[in-house]
């Protein structure tokens, strides 16, 4: 999704961070061999906190350049408490707080690139956000409940009376199913009565 837009920051990115590409699949293979990035092309879903406990990463880079209605690496990367980096399409500037949740930056490498040079510079920042995250998930949750809420009210339950014609037809089709219902128990009996 944001291939071009890494490729252009890695140069002077690396600089400031060592860069590691989770689920690439194989965009990812164009990243090999060059220095300070690791690329893993896959993974399983369960290995996820595994993996990122395992590297410790200050930061994750969600670098879309096309909107997302949504984004589950975002809610995966809050539920983890590791602070985001996203470019502003889409819901990433709708779901990010920003100095809060992430930082939110143009879809482009020059901003990457300053957004990590000044967090590189003031690792406090990264430690606010994070301390933030332990109470951001359950606050968001009740935002979008709330924003639901007042979006869709819920309406009174209405009832529909049949038009006067149907209810004819209606009324003889219960009495119809009535009958073979009544049919069908007799049957039983009797079925009851001949097997024992």
């Amino acid at each position: 999704k944001g291939q071009q837009l890494l490729l252009e920051a890695l140069p002077e990115l690396t600089r400031y961070a060592r860069v590691c590409l989770l689920g690439a699949g194989q965009c990812g293979e164009v990243f090999f061999g060059r220095p300070d990035v690791d690329v893993v092309i896959q993974y399983r879903r369960e290995e996820l906190a595994g993996i990122l406990a395992g590297m410790g990463p200050h930061v994750a880079a969600l670098l879309s350049v096309v909107p997302e209605t949504f984004s589950y690496t975002l809610s995966e990367m809050h539920q983890l408490r590791i602070p985001v980096i996203a470019t502003r399409v889409g819901s990433f500037a709708e779901r990010i707080s920003e100095g809060d949740s992430g930082w939110l930056i143009e879809p482009d490498a020059t901003s990457l690139v300053q957004r990590v040079r000044e967090l590189a510079a003031d690792r406090g920042l990264i430690e606010h956000v994070r301390e933030h995250l332990q109470t951001f998930d359950l606050q968001d949750a009740n935002r979008m409940v709330r924003r639901y809420t007042e979006l869709c009210r819920p309406r009174p339950a209405q009832r529909f009376e049949p038009l006067p014609s149907c209810r004819v037809d209606i009324d003889a089709r219960f009495d119809a199913e009535n009958q073979i219902a009544m049919q069908i128990d007799h049957l039983a009996t009797e079925v009851d009565i001949a097997i024992a």
